[in-house]
């Protein structure tokens, strides 16, 4: 996979040819130091086709960075960076009235590498900037940090921006704390996380997912049963589990529903942690393109992974070709025939990258 690039660029004036259907608005932190290096900061939404003209003094400077395009799939953004005074008044002719301008940049994150662009051709940007991140990014920040003396007083202006390479892979794992904290064990989860992961659960049997507690067990659903005394949705002290986790309810039976996961947008990839395979149980998590064909299988047998008990395992599927078709999952365990009493519980189910 070829390195995302962006090129950063320093914006001085006015940009007359910017469209507002070009801009992504943006949040950024903007720090200026002034008189006395007293420091403020606020929360900055980038202006859009301004047509600012007037020459100000510096008596409160900001650096400014916005993305200029909004195309989510380019391989290259073009951002934004300007001196504004205090009003939000765009700086005239800043380079020709300021002299000892020092640009420095602190990374943050997944590894980027930054060069200003001594050689490019500038057009009234203060500066030119190439990052590059590396192939397996999820997202970076970086601080620019301009000092400039301007009638003999020195200031500094500064700006985080973050940089999203991978949006789908920036998403968060779905952890349902938000949900178990507000609404409690037992909540049906279906479509929840439409809207913000563009996914939706339910069973092929049409019973309802439901959320479970770990560690409680009346009148809490229960999952499974694990631990040295058997108890009920047990979880072991080491694992990363939080609170709360799905299940289809224990089941007397050989083997559980299926649960079935629907995208709106097909993905590469998923992952998901299984809490408590033990005894004789085998999961199966399987990846369906469009066609309703699998993709890709992957089946954990307790007999591979060992006893579990409260513990999680974690399990990716993916594309064999890297091309985004996976638009639904299934899962489910079973016992061989005569074995009852199989568990079922999923936590951390990262939908569209393998966390």
């Amino acid at each position: 996979m070829n390195a995302h690039v962006f090129t950063l660029l320093a914006l001085l004036g006015v940009l007359s040819s910017c469209h507002k259907d070009r801009v992504m608005k943006q949040e950024v932190n903007r720090t200026g130091r002034v008189e006395g290096n007293a420091e403020t900061q606020t929360e900055y939404e980038a202006p859009v086709d301004e047509s600012v003209n007037i020459p100000a003094q510096i008596t409160g400077a900001y650096l400014v960075c916005l993305k200029l395009s909004s195309d989510p799939a380019a391989y290259q953004q073009k951002v934004g960076c300007r001196v504004e005074a205090e009003g939000g008044v765009v700086v005239e002719d800043f380079k020709d009235r300021v002299d000892r301008m020092t640009w420095t940049q602190k990374k943050q994150g997944s590894a980027v590498d930054i060069k200003l662009l001594t050689a490019e051709t500038l057009k009234g940007w203060v500066a030119l900037f190439s990052v590059q991140a590396d192939p397996t990014a999820i997202q970076s920040k970086v601080t620019f940090d301009l000092s400039f003396t301007m009638d003999g007083v020195t200031t500094s202006v500064k700006t985080d921006l973050v940089m999203v390479w991978n949006e789908d892979c920036a998403l968060p794992p779905i952890q349902f704390e938000s949900i178990g904290d507000k609404q409690g064990a037992g909540t049906a989860i279906a479509d929840q996380f439409r809207e913000s992961h563009g996914v939706r659960f339910s069973t092929m049997s049409g019973t309802p997912v439901v959320l479970a507690q770990f560690n409680q067990t009346n009148p809490n659903p229960i999952g499974y049963y694990g631990g040295p005394t058997n108890v009920g949705n047990f979880l072991a002290s080491d694992q990363n589990g939080g609170r709360f986790f799905i299940t289809d309810r224990h089941k007397q039976a050989e083997m559980t529903d299926t649960l079935v996961i629907e995208y709106d947008k097909p993905v590469k990839e998923a992952s998901m942690d299984l809490v408590d395979i033990d005894f004789s149980e085998t999961y199966v998590i399987r990846a369906l393109n469009a066609q309703n064909q699998i993709v890709n299988e992957v089946q954990v047998a307790a007999q591979t992974v060992g006893a579990r008990d409260g513990q999680l395992s974690h399990h990716v599927v993916r594309t064999p070709d890297g091309s985004a078709t996976i638009t639904r999952l299934q899962i489910f365990g079973f016992n061989p025939p005569g074995a009852l009493g199989i568990g079922f519980g999923i936590d951390n189910i990262a939908l569209r990258c393998a966390r």
